[in-house]
């Protein structure tokens, strides 16, 4: 098993320590639960973007991913609000 790096946020270091992974873009909720995850045997990883997250999964392995269903809408939103300014 390949370790966390040292640039990962720190949690409980176990010998059962769980790699979870978050896409979240919002930055409240993903402070809300990585603060959660805090509290089990959890080595943290936070990204905003489903590009960073698909890096993060190549590079890191996690063994949990949390996704925020929304960061994929903001992405589709924004591309469909810089096509409807270009349509103008």
């Amino acid at each position: 098993m390949r370790r966390a790096p040292a640039d990962a946020p720190a949690a409980r270091r176990t010998e059962r320590a769980v790699r979870a992974l978050l896409v979240v873009g919002d930055k409240a909720l993903a402070n809300t639960i990585d603060l959660t995850l805090q509290h089990g045997p959890y080595v943290r990883r936070n990204v905003a973007t489903v590009a960073e997250g698909k890096t993060a999964i190549e590079d890191w392995e996690p063994h949990l991913l949390l996704v925020d269903i929304d960061v994929e809408a903001q992405v589709l939103g924004a591309e469909a609000g810089t096509a409807r300014a270009r349509a103008r």
